[in-house]
């Protein structure tokens, strides 16, 4: 049986961190990646990996700082500007972030999430049509990507094309008939659907995760108006056990602020 790797050095730290990682366990990973760079303090690939971690952790100082020091050494590394994007965007840096995802919209790995992500701040920005233009170009690059088709629909009803929201969304719902955001997309272009806000209610997750696809696109009045719906009680046997009604979730309450 071949020994464990050792943890101070580069290639254990990250051997441990990414089996840390599968398994859900950050914080641990963390520690791993730190372990490492204690002993590795150049090493790009751990600067970068517990940036990235650091990321998903919400640490956003310090997954720039990492992802930075990584990027001196790897200027061209498509992976490292993609989620040092997101470290400057929560970091208040939107230009620099849209200069590193500008960059590898090429990309065939992570072009396609940067174009979205460009999209995003295009919408949030006011900018409808340059938003509308960056997601149909990733919808053409991951012509199955579920969520494009939404923000595509949403910005086609925001531009006040409802018959190109309409065909669209028709498109979108045939290849998931089953998505709530799509669901809640036709509702408000006037399709009627006695069941969504029953199918809302019995999990307050999808509520939320509606509410979010509204928020990328800088359509809060939309987000606002599903976390303010009183949704009827669902029936106890599609109810999460111990639920709330979603009008009462402690989470849907923070999100309304």
């Amino acid at each position: 049986e071949a020994p464990e790797p050792k943890r101070e050095t580069e290639d254990g730290a990250l051997a441990w961190g990414h089996r840390h990682e599968t398994e859900g366990l950050l914080w641990a990973a963390h520690e791993d990646y730190a372990r490492g760079l204690a002993s590795n303090p150049d090493s790009s690939r751990l600067h970068m990996a517990i940036g990235k971690v650091a990321l998903n952790l919400q640490r956003y100082e310090e997954a720039l700082t990492h992802l930075r020091s990584a990027q001196s050494k790897l200027p061209d590394n498509s992976e490292l500007r993609y989620y040092l994007g997101h470290a400057l965007l929560f970091h208040g840096e939107p230009v620099e972030a849209r200069a590193n995802w500008e960059a590898i919209r090429a990309d065939r790995q992570f072009g396609p999430a940067a174009t979205l992500e460009l999209g995003g701040l295009a919408a949030r920005a006011g900018q409808w049509k340059d938003a509308l233009a960056s997601f149909r170009l990733a919808a053409e690059r991951s012509p199955d990507q579920i969520r494009v088709g939404v923000y595509e629909v949403a910005l086609l009803r925001r531009l006040e094309d409802a018959a190109a929201a309409r065909t669209r969304l028709a498109y979108w719902r045939a290849l998931d008939p089953t998505s709530v955001s799509l669901r809640s997309e036709a509702a408000l272009l006037g399709a009627p659907d006695d069941h969504l806000l029953e199918d809302l209610g019995a999990d307050p997750e999808r509520i939320l995760d509606v509410a979010d696809d509204y928020l990328f696109l800088g359509m809060p009045d939309e987000a606002l108006a599903l976390l303010s719906r009183e949704y009827p009680a669902a029936p106890e046997n599609q109810r999460e056990a111990g639920g709330v009604p979603a009008q009462s979730n402690p989470l849907i309450a923070y999100y309304r602020g």
